[in-house]
């Protein structure tokens, strides 16, 4: 395993220290992480750009009204969910 040292404003540290215990962890655990998520949601976001990049390199686009169409049948789903 690879160490880092990272520093951070005193609020930003004090503040993890206290996430950290209210979570009984450690603030290096929620750094590690914190840092695990980010370079993972990085990798899965690339991905999902490249998939559509290719998908419009092979032509498989939507109009604008299907792509309208669906994004207010999703809202309207979304607020019978909720109940409103």
């Amino acid at each position: 395993m690879t160490h880092v040292r990272v520093e951070l404003p005193e609020e930003v540290a004090s503040a993890l220290e206290k996430l950290a215990n209210e979570m009984h962890s450690t603030p290096e655990a929620l750094l590690r992480r914190a840092a695990e998520g980010l370079v993972t949601d990085r990798a899965e976001l690339t991905a999902r750009i490249e998939r559509g990049l290719a998908e419009v390199s092979a032509g498989q686009l939507l109009p604008h009204d299907q792509v309208m169409a669906r994004a207010r049948d999703r809202a309207q789903a979304l607020v019978g969910q909720r109940g409103g």
